[in-house]
Formats: C-alpha cells, structure tokens, sequence
C-alpha cells in the first residue's frame, strides 16, 4: 500500500502520508489560515502602528477588541473548514484559544513599558533637581508623567499644587 492514513488520538488530525509527496495535513492549512487572519485582524486594529512604550488603556482595548474578533473568525473558519464533523474541536477550545491569546499577547506588549518602568531611570537621587509643578490638571499629569519616564531629565518632583 503506497499512501496510508494516520489520525491522532484525539481522531481530528487528519493527515494522509504519501511515500512520493510528504505529508498533505489538512491541519497545517488551518494553522496557516489561523496565522493570516491573526495578521489581518491586528492590522486593522492598529496593534501594529502604535509605539507600545506609551500603551495605556485605549491601547489595551484594542488588543481586547483584536483578540475577541480574531477569536471569532478563527472559530467560523474552524468550523466551515471541518464543518462535516458536529465538533471539530472541544467546545471549550475556543475560549481557551481567545484567553490564551489575549494573555500572550498583553505579556508580550506591555513587558517592554514595564522592564522600562522598573529598570529604566537609573540616576544619583543626590543631584536631581526638586521641583513643584504648578497645575495638577490634565497639563500638570502630562508633564508629571514626562518627568518620570525620561532619563534625559534630571528632576524629581515633590508636590504639586
């Protein structure tokens, strides 16, 4: 017999094992599949654009926002792909893949901005100037938050009014 049939244990990988060809998987397509729509999707959400340095809460809804539409058309895609079997994959698949995709992705973005927060400004508290900033508006919590997060200026805030 020249090809021959494996399944997993599971019974939903399907891959058909040519001796003249490779291996022909109906789940390598899916993942591929998987892959592009992820791309797309946090392309139109911008996710690729904004400099994560500075991310805050309309950063973190978009990656929320990303990774519920990415969720959702994976799950259609899963199922129109295998849409002969009743459940293709455990029902509970889907939310793990969505929670684990938001997870990795929220480590991996806001890592950076927190490495830079700990380890960051590492400067003589003895020779920076004490400042009071005038205005604790939107204006006063701008420049607080310039003062802070740079390492190019040398002043540490005591107050402000």
């Amino acid at each position: 017999m020249d090809q021959e049939n494996i399944y997993g244990a599971d019974g939903y990988l399907h891959c058909n094992i040519d001796k003249h060809h490779g291996i022909d998987c109906k789940i390598t397509m899916q993942i591929s599949i998987t892959l592009v729509i992820a791309i797309i999707v946090f392309y139109v959400f911008r996710l690729y654009s904004s400099l994560w340095v500075y991310a805050g809460v309309t950063e973190l809804l978009y990656l929320a926002a990303a990774c519920i539409v990415d969720t959702l058309l994976n799950t259609v895609t899963i199922l129109l792909n295998y849409r002969d079997q009743e459940y293709p994959l455990p029902r509970s698949w889907y939310f793990i893949y969505g929670t684990l995709l938001l997870a990795f992705m929220f480590i991996s973005r806001y890592s950076y901005r927190a490495v830079r927060t700990f380890f960051g400004k590492k400067v003589d508290e003895k020779n920076l100037k004490r400042v009071l900033v005038v205005g604790a508006g939107e204006a006063g919590n701008s420049i607080i938050k310039e003062i802070s997060g740079s390492r190019f200026v040398n002043m540490h805030i005591v107050g402000f009014v």
